[in-house]
């Protein structure tokens, strides 16, 4: 586990009162809480990158498993 570093951040009211009460509910208090919603932020993020990357190219998928398919085969014919 990565060393823990202490912030400090100012939220409305009623965004404090939500972490309180999440934060009750997680083992390891608001830190846990807030690391989780980071962390599915984060993979969000990694999601809508990977649609826009394959976005951007379309056929990558199709052509890349025509390719394994292909050194699949070749691979049983030398055997």
């Amino acid at each position: 586990m990565a060393a823990s570093e202490r912030i400090t951040i100012s939220l409305a009211g009623s965004a404090a009162a939500r972490v309180r009460r999440c934060a009750a509910t997680d083992r390891r208090g608001a830190s846990g809480y807030i690391e989780r919603l980071i962390a599915a932020d984060a993979l969000q993020e990694a999601v809508h990158n990977a649609a826009t990357w394959y976005a951007a190219r379309p056929g990558y998928a199709e052509d890349a498993e025509r390719e394994r398919v292909l050194a699949e085969l070749d691979e049983t014919d030398s055997s």
